[in-house]
């Protein structure tokens, strides 16, 4: 009885954990959920980097705990590669993917922003306002972030 009452209580704690507690990226999933809370908009809001130990670009901090770690998507490579931000239409969504641009003009991640809403300007116009908040954060963040 004492061991299922200790996985309930366990269980119970992961449950309430925030996405923050599965980033290995502390300060940048801070400033995602900073950035996300401050948007009803959002539908999932992400930042794709090469993290210092990697050779590949992936998802390091998510407002879905589930996509943490995942592999960016060509797009989201594309936009780092050619500093270009690309958008798709994902349905009723729209899929918003900008460069991270440092001070030397270096593409050094992507932010992605899916949104919703039901006209397709304001819908780009508020990813677009979104991305650079969550850019200018990233920026201007103590570093190293990754």
């Amino acid at each position: 009885m004492k061991i299922q009452a200790l996985i309930l209580v366990l269980g119970l704690a992961a449950c309430s954990s925030s996405v923050a507690d599965h980033s290995a990226y502390p300060k940048v999933q801070r400033i995602v959920d900073e950035v996300a809370a401050r948007h009803a908009e959002v539908v999932r809001l992400t930042v794709h980097a090469v993290p210092s130990n990697a050779k590949t670009s992936r998802v390091i901090a998510s407002n879905i705990g589930a996509k943490i770690g995942d592999a960016s998507d060509p797009e989201d490579i594309r936009a780092m590669q050619t500093k270009q931000a690309v958008a798709l239409e994902e349905g009723d969504h729209l899929d918003y993917t900008a460069p991270v641009i440092d001070a030397s003009g270096e593409a050094i991640a992507a932010v992605g922003v899916t949104v919703k809403g039901s006209s397709k300007a304001r819908m780009r116009a508020n990813a677009e306002s979104i991305a650079r908040e969550l850019s200018s954060a990233l920026i201007a963040a103590d570093k190293p972030l990754w």
